[in-house]
């Protein structure tokens, strides 16, 4: 009698997941000795690996730490500056970090838009030729050398010699039988 198991799986076992894969359902183990069940077996596969924790509500980490130095901003500028100069403070560093926190473009975090846009903002759009100028890019041109077309030396071939060519040619090099 042996302590091994025998993992058995079966076609009810595996179950199509929503992506389309095949994943198990369950393992049976099963005991060679006494063959009865002897538990079950769940295998998870981890989703949405790429995604941030959520910590706070529908926040992340980072939206938590924007939100946070954002209000925080609101509350010093409410609190230090008089009413109508607060106002101008605390409305777009409000609407700033409203959306940092929860307005995607494409699909894509308000940060990348904000880094695209900077980006965009500080590289030229237009670039200058200035002829003369200092650079380190040479431009080289080279002509071709002219071949003197002359060049073919000429040899004598008599009529027997080209008849005989012509016939090779015309029998495809088959053994020319001569009259």
């Amino acid at each position: 009698m042996t302590n091994s198991f025998e993992l058995r799986n079966t076609a009810k076992d595996w179950k199509k997941s929503d992506c389309g894969c095949i994943l198990p359902n369950r393992g049976v183990i099963i005991s060679p000795s006494t063959g009865s069940l002897e538990g079950y077996l769940r295998f998870k596969v981890p989703q949405n690996i790429d995604m941030q924790d959520k910590i706070l509500g529908p926040l992340t980490m980072l939206q938590f730490i924007y939100a946070v130095i954002g209000f925080g901003i609101c509350y010093i500028a409410s609190n230090s500056l008089p009413s109508p100069l607060s106002y101008v403070v605390i409305v777009p560093v409000a609407l700033f970090v409203f959306c940092l926190d929860f307005i995607k473009v494409n699909e894509r975090p308000f940060t990348d838009f904000i880094k695209a846009a900077i980006v965009f903002a500080t590289t030229p759009r237009q670039r200058l030729w200035i002829e003369g100028g200092s650079s380190d890019f040479n431009i080289e041109i080279y002509q071709a050398v002219k071949q003197d077309q002359n060049n073919f030396q000429s040899k004598n071939i008599d009529h027997n010699e080209i008849r005989k060519m012509a016939r090779t040619l015309d029998t495809d090099n088959q053994k020319i039988i001569k009259n």
